[in-house]
């Protein structure tokens, strides 16, 4: 099954991620998506309200129940999980069986190709993997101020449907009391209510 993965912290998963996971998946040829979420997200503050690991994961599960019926299959992968330490995509693309004979897909948004070249062992990664980058209509990269070390990836790009919803903003609203409903599926909203997440 040509799989495509999927990394970040999903603090929480919301259908933003849903939605635009599957049109790249879609546009790619995948049958399946995997989440890999991550234990201690390398470039991330200290500061940032990371939820417990068994609540991103436990909302992800739901997610991935919500999308049931769905032309792509989705699960979860919790190799970044059982490991100690920040967690590197390099270890997780060696864990998965990367090489350069069979490349492992990965797919990350736009907003983070200017940070790619900071990735640890980015070029050594770069040859274990094949990056999928999620553009949205309206706003175009710039490939000038993309480093040179990562520009190859121009021929990588899939365009998603046009998103506001982000965790940050998902997160900021609980804490001012106001409803997400809609911008997570409903048994995540559930899940997050139920467990007063992000609540200060």
């Amino acid at each position: 099954m040509k799989t495509l993965f999927f990394g970040g912290s999903f603090n929480p998963i919301h259908r933003g991620h849903l939605v635009c996971s599957l049109s790249a998946a879609k546009s790619g040829g995948f049958e399946k998506i995997v989440f890999v979420p991550s234990h201690r997200p390398v470039l991330k503050s200290r500061a940032y309200d990371l939820a417990l690991v068994e609540h991103r994961v436990a909302m992800l599960m739901l997610a991935c129940q919500s999308m049931k019926g769905s032309s792509v299959h989705y699960d979860l992968d919790l190799i970044e999980l059982h490991r100690s330490g920040p967690s590197y995509t390099y270890d997780t693309v060696v864990g998965l069986g990367g090489t350069p004979d069979h490349k492992i897909d990965w797919l990350i948004g736009a907003d983070q190709l200017l940070n790619l070249h900071r990735w640890y062992r980015i070029s050594d990664l770069l040859k274990l993997t094949r990056f999928w980058i999620m553009q949205r209509p309206g706003y175009p990269i710039d490939w000038s101020q993309v480093d040179p070390l990562v520009r190859s990836l121009q021929n990588q790009v899939v365009p998603v449907p046009p998103t506001d919803i982000s965790a940050t903003q998902i997160r900021q609203k609980i804490r001012d009391g106001q409803s997400i409903e809609g911008l997570v599926p409903e048994t995540v909203r559930e899940y997050i209510l139920t467990h007063r997440l992000f609540i200060p």
